[in-house]
């Protein structure tokens, strides 16, 4: 019971092994997706491989503001729980494929979406570390227009 109220002292702990976990499952379920040799499931693997490293890669490195503000301009759903849910139970589904713990996996990837989604409107906890967008002045970044002529 005491293990228990420690971890709801501390909920960014258990995001960050929840989401870790989640990264891992991705990683897992893309090498059995590279195993099958079918264009679809490559391409399934290849997005497995991508998000599955990117989850582990922002739970264990924090990466440089200019990084973290290109990451939220490109995948701000990273940075809420609605998004990160919504991600998960899409790739959950993607990965549902090949054999009876490809379908396991998937479905804890899409059962974790669902509790994602639900703390984005229950409000009980606040964002983890990983999970907070980054701050930046809009004013100060370049302005990418075409030249115009006249």
């Amino acid at each position: 019971m005491e293990a228990v109220q420690d971890l709801i002292r501390r909920p960014a702990f258990v995001f960050r092994v929840a989401n870790m976990t989640i990264g891992a499952l991705l990683l897992a379920e893309a090498v059995v997706h590279f195993i099958n040799h079918s264009f679809s499931d490559i391409v399934i693997g290849i997005y497995g491989v991508v998000f599955g490293a990117t989850l582990i890669g922002l739970e264990v490195y924090t990466p440089p503001q200019t990084y973290l503000i290109l990451m939220y301009q490109y995948a701000s759903f990273m940075f809420s729980f609605i998004g990160r849910g919504v991600f998960y139970i899409f790739m959950g589904t993607l990965m549902l494929n090949h054999g009876t713990w490809v379908w396991v996996l998937g479905s804890v990837i899409g059962v974790v979406g669902l509790a994602f989604c639900g703390l984005e409107f229950v409000k009980v906890v606040e964002l983890p570390p990983s999970m907070i967008a980054p701050e930046h002045d809009v004013e100060s970044q370049p302005v990418w227009n075409a030249q115009q002529d006249g």
